[in-house]
């Protein structure tokens, strides 16, 4: 639950972390779903069909109580030595079982999400209009080199002025309603320094180009959200307020925590990233906070404070996940307060009460031979509440597919975009391919079009039901009487009397 903990050796590698601390089981018409209220933080949810350990289907948490590690003993021949940590967790245990009848994962999900609101984790949105989301690239540095020296460089993808020109290319092309992130504005672009004391990229115009941009932006009532990470960051650099001996966390050997970042192709670690301990989180977000008023900037992107978390093993300041997740959920509230609009990335259940817009939600499980298929139970529990959108369509496997998806989801459809031609991010950024805009507008203008038909439709109501009626159709209900089928054949299927299209979706009036 929550991911890995940074601060403790992993014992095995799971890519996929599970965001929201429940479960929940069926059997006939009797159903219950589980939450983890306290201790989410070190819960694993377990799961077994019948056969492997008894003769039941079953599910539950399991606490991990007290880490350990394993250290290396100084002499030859000598085996690891186990490395315990010295306070054990601080807090009780407790699970919520709330007891369904006949319901299904969509029912499960429908029972979180009143949870949520009942207990002030989850706020209604103002705004909850189909839109496309837009993350837009800023400024990448790499190395390169001077007479035969290595220097740092920095290339720009996305000027403040072309960061205007897509957007207007976009609105042009009648796609009125956009939501912007803008990633790698400041502070070094992509690969960014910390935060705290963000200045824009001359790179990109600097300061008064940002201003002018910011100031269209809000005259044509686009949400912009700048990308604020005081979290997790490329250098350590002097006068940055930062010195990985006080302010980094520690493992359980009194060792420095830093985040190896993996090359996308080969897997092997490319670099690492330094992390900030979670007592540093308020203050550092605040000084993140004062600076993003004096440029005038009104929204703000989370890339990692919603869902990275870990275990501060230093001495005499012991700071268990719950608590980091605490202190994580109040330096985003913070933001909040502070009057900034918020965009989370596939945030933890702790950070969803401050969330204006969530983006990157999971679209996929962790394809463990236990799992039949994927179901939205992330998207059951926000649709109607918060916006939120999937990974973006032009870096999928296939965008047709994700953007079918997009819709049998309920997510708004999303691109992630930079002005500047793809052979320019070639060996500097992992994830660079498909991002150049021209290749993409069109299309995500005629998938606009195609998506506010479904959103003008569905808007704000509730996911009622969710099934697959085969391997390529898919039905979603709404509690506004509407129902989508979406067909992921590249033939037509037929549904009763209605015909959906090959790679295409209807929408119908239940009953």
């Amino acid at each position: 639950v929550y991911g890995r903990d940074l601060a403790v050796d992993q014992l095995y590698y799971d890519e996929v972390q599970t965001n929201l601390p429940v479960f929940g089981l069926k059997r006939g018409t009797q159903s219950h779903l589980a939450v983890i209220e306290s201790g989410a933080a070190i819960a694993t949810v377990n799961a077994n069909i019948s056969g492997m350990v008894n003769g039941y289907n079953n599910v539950f948490a399991s606490f991990a109580l007290t880490q350990f590690s394993e250290m290396k003993a100084p002499y030859q021949d000598a085996g690891a030595i186990l490395m315990v940590q010295e306070e054990p967790f601080p807090y009780d245990l407790s699970v919520c079982y709330r007891l369904l009848g006949d319901e299904d994962y969509i029912g499960m999900a429908r029972s979180y999400q009143e949870y949520l609101l009942q207990h002030d984790m989850l706020q209604l949105s103002k705004n909850l209009e189909s839109r496309l989301n837009l993350e837009l690239l800023g400024t990448v540095n790499y190395t390169g080199s001077v007479l035969g020296v290595p220097v740092t460089k920095h290339k720009k993808l996305t000027t403040f002025e072309q960061a205007r020109t897509i957007v207007e290319t976009l609105r042009e092309k009648g796609v009125k309603n956009i939501s912007l992130n803008y990633e790698g504005w400041a502070d070094n672009g992509v690969h960014n320094d910390l935060m705290t004391n963000s200045k824009p990229e001359n790179v990109l115009g600097g300061k008064k180009a940002l201003a002018e941009l910011n100031s269209w932006l809000n005259s044509k009532g686009i949400a912009a959200y700048y990308k604020l990470n005081i979290q997790s960051f490329y250098k350590d650099r002097a006068f940055d307020n930062y010195h990985s001996m006080q302010d980094a966390p520690k493992n359980i050997l009194g060792e420095i925590v830093n985040v190896p970042v993996y090359n996308f192709a080969s897997k092997l670690r490319d670099t690492w990233t330094y992390i900030v301990k979670p007592d540093n989180f308020k203050p550092y977000t605040q000084k993140g906070i004062d600076r993003m008023k004096s440029l005038g900037l009104k929204g703000a992107a989370v890339p990692t404070l919603g869902n990275m978390l870990y275990t501060d093993f230093n001495k005499g300041g012991y700071v268990s996940r719950d608590t980091a997740a605490r202190y994580a959920a109040e330096a985003i509230a913070s933001m909040k307060n502070a009057g900034l609009s918020i965009s989370l990335k596939a945030p933890n259940a702790y950070a969803l009460a401050s969330a204006n817009e969530i983006t990157d939600l999971p679209n996929t499980s962790n394809q463990f031979y236990l799992t039949d298929q994927d179901v939205p139970f992330y998207q059951a529990v926000l649709h109607g509440i918060v916006p939120y959108s999937l990974p973006a369509l032009n870096q999928s496997n296939d965008w047709r597919v994700a953007f079918l998806q997009s819709v049998e989801y309920g997510a708004n459809p999303a691109m992630k975009w930079m002005y500047a031609p793809n052979k320019e991010v070639k060996g500097i950024l992992n994830d660079g391919f498909l991002l150049y805009y021209r290749d993409w507008i069109d299309r995500a203008s005629e998938l606009y079009a195609r998506f506010t038909e479904f959103g003008n439709i569905v808007g704000a109501a509730k996911m009622k039901g969710h099934e697959r009626l085969s391997k390529t159709l898919a039905k979603t209900v709404y509690d506004n009487g509407y129902a989508v089928y979406v067909n992921y054949a590249k033939t037509e299927t037929a549904v009763g009397t209605k015909i959906i299209p090959a790679q295409d979706f209807v929408i119908v009036k239940e009953g």
